[in-house]
């Protein structure tokens, strides 16, 4: 891992500043380093959230698409002992 000492931001726009005073604001830290690195850290866990989500997602789409052939599969055949037995009566 790249060994970070110090992060210097020059030239910051006035939204910028209003962005890290947010931040400051949001996080109830006393300094623009700390709310930054807490922004980082909350940002960080969600996309891990939104990773898992995603997964989760697929894993549901797939176990639906099994799920669909099986009944497909049901009534398939609910329709082929409906036919054999209206040509029995």
């Amino acid at each position: 891992m790249k060994l970070l000492r110090n992060v210097i931001i020059k030239n910051m726009t006035d939204e910028q500043r209003n962005d890290v005073l947010l931040a400051m604001r949001e996080t109830g830290k006393g300094t623009a380093s700390q709310a930054l690195l807490s922004i980082c850290k909350g940002y960080a866990r969600m996309v891990g959230v939104y990773k898992s989500n995603q997964q989760e997602l697929e894993r549901l789409r797939i176990e639906n698409a099994r799920l669909r052939k099986g009944l497909q599969a049901v009534l398939g055949t609910v329709q082929q002992l409906e036919e054999a037995l209206g040509k029995e009566q």
